[in-house]
């Protein structure tokens, strides 16, 4: 086991930067990709979550903590943001800092949704927007009612996890919405989990032959580094809302020590087929 201390992570590397130059994770990552045996542009899973009770208690997090809004520099308070939610998780320490249910939904001093390959790595430092791993600490409303207990079947670390709320009836949720980026799975390793949803609402992957609909009473994963965006083919008055799991597959935070610290998987499997096979949440079923 590897063992990285909060204490020694310098101000100028995102977590993930910091862990990379101090262990092998790059060699470990290139070994599990060489070997993977489940090849899917998406992974589709089935469960029996209670959708109804999950939307309830969504929505009395919502009046408790607030629905909040996607923030950037061009709306630094997300208000009027058509991509709101709440978080699932947070960074007490986020530079600039952002409340406890805002702070995964974007940065006031960023103008691009999320990650882009083309920005510079050097601009990404400990607990800004970028330094996913800093994002570990459990909000609030992660624990309100049948959301912790859906939470409760993850396995693993959740990061810059959160409740996503779209609401298709503005032209910036349509067709003409760009593309974007996010951490690759080994940062982050993603469980998305349509809870209310429409007809015209898509999910656009890059490398998908056609727009997909995600449907009620399944779960979602891909790689979430591919160019990907979700939009309303058509103006739609009923929101789309998800739960997006995100989590750290191969390293696990130890809150008692203060460190990151790797898990079995670390180097065995990669973290698509960790979904795959149950290791990341239970009461998914592979379709």
């Amino acid at each position: 086991m590897i063992k990285l201390y909060k204490k020694d992570q310098p101000d100028h590397l995102t977590t993930w930067r910091w862990i990379v130059q101090n262990s092998d994770q790059e060699e470990q990552q290139q070994k599990v990709s060489e070997n993977i045996k489940h090849h899917k542009i998406i992974y589709d899973f089935t469960h029996n979550f209670d959708l109804d009770q999950l939307g309830n208690d969504i929505e009395e997090a919502k009046a408790l903590y607030g629905e909040h809004g996607w923030s950037s520099n061009n709306s630094k308070d997300g208000k009027g943001s058509p991509y709101r939610g709440f978080g699932l998780t947070w960074n007490p320490n986020k530079k600039p800092f952002a409340n406890e249910h805002q702070s995964v939904l974007g940065s006031n001093d960023r103008s691009t949704f999320t990650y882009e390959a083309s920005e510079n790595l050097n601009e990404r430092v400990k607990d800004e927007h970028r330094d996913t791993l800093g994002f570990s600490v459990r909000t609030k409303a992660s624990n309100h009612k049948s959301i912790g207990t859906l939470l409760d079947n993850v396995n693993c670390t959740l990061v810059k996890s959160r409740i996503s709320t779209i609401y298709g009836n503005t032209p910036v949720m349509c067709t003409s919405r760009p593309f974007h980026r996010d951490a690759n799975v080994f940062i982050g390793t993603r469980v998305n989990i349509p809870i209310t949803t429409d007809k015209p609402y898509v999910f656009d992957l890059k490398t998908l032959p056609e727009p997909l609909h995600l449907k009620l009473g399944h779960a979602y994963s891909w790689d979430t580094s591919t160019l990907h965006r979700v939009i309303s083919m058509r103006p739609c008055n009923n929101p789309r809302t998800h739960i997006v799991i995100n989590v750290s597959p191969w390293w696990d935070w130890n809150v008692q020590e203060e460190c990151w610290q790797t898990n079995e998987f670390y180097g065995q499997i990669h973290p698509i087929e960790m979904v795959y096979e149950g290791h990341i949440m239970k009461g998914l079923t592979a379709v």
